[in-house]
């Protein structure tokens, strides 16, 4: 073999393509060693991928058993775990707790955005069974504008729903000119509630809301009405006042 076909190696193999001429025989048999070679190395890496392939289809295998097992021992120490034998009453009073307080108002329908106490009956049955039996839970309301279309009033809709599953008395605060849908919605729960705060209304929607419902105005703790900025008509049981 002469000196230049020694000088040839596996990194510098561009003189194989560097012209279409045919190689001498000497130089072509060498050559075809090469490609010999070639297939025989690319046979053993075809070998060895498919051990590693089936070591890999091992290990896969034995993951999943493990997360089948991990799995199964979560469960079984979620069977035992210690915030089952908290008694409800306390985990009632950890719920209120846990809820910070400018949060504890429920903001209807933005309720996207200020998700309490939704988020507490979203852990378990057991949390979402105590959650509505809770009343300190769902005594604040905040009944904001919306964008009912078609006649429907969501913020009612979410309201009722909320107070068919709470036996919660409760303060409402309503910051919309849609009155009668709401009230339409309160009728059925009037006793229950015990302060009603009307904001940014005009007299001829609250004079048609009195006409509309006078039995639940009557039964108020409290009225406050706001009626633009800086102007307030608070009335209750005992008393009338009229201040700035």
């Amino acid at each position: 073999m002469t000196t230049e076909f020694v000088q040839h190696t596996d990194k510098d193999e561009s003189w194989l393509t560097a012209s279409n001429d045919r190689f001498p025989a000497e130089k072509e048999h060498w050559v075809r060693g090469l490609l010999h070679d070639a297939k025989v190395d690319l046979e053993l890496l075809d070998q060895e991928i498919l051990k590693v392939r089936e070591v890999a289809n091992r290990l896969n295998g034995l993951l999943e058993r493990r997360e089948h097992k991990a799995t199964r021992i979560r469960t079984i120490q979620g069977s035992i775990s210690a915030l089952k034998r908290i008694p409800p009453e306390v985990l009632a009073e950890i719920f209120i707790y846990c809820i910070p307080r400018y949060l504890r108002t429920i903001n209807i329908p933005n309720i996207g955005l200020y998700p309490y106490p939704w988020v507490l009956g979203q852990v378990c049955s057991r949390w979402r069974q105590i959650a509505w039996k809770t009343p300190h839970l769902w005594s604040s309301f905040l009944i904001s504008e919306d964008t009912a279309e078609g006649g429907k009033d969501p913020a009612a809709h979410i309201l009722n729903d909320i107070l068919l599953k709470t036996t919660a008395t409760f303060l409402i605060r309503i910051n919309t000119q849609q009155l009668i849908p709401i009230l339409e919605t309160l009728i059925p729960f009037q006793r229950r509630i015990k302060d009603v705060e009307i904001r940014q209304v005009d007299f001829v929607h609250f004079q048609s809301a009195i006409d509309f419902a006078p039995g639940l105005m009557r039964l108020l703790t409290t009225l406050e009405l706001r009626i633009g900025k800086g102007n307030s008509l608070s009335s209750s049981n005992e008393s009338t006042s009229n201040g700035d």
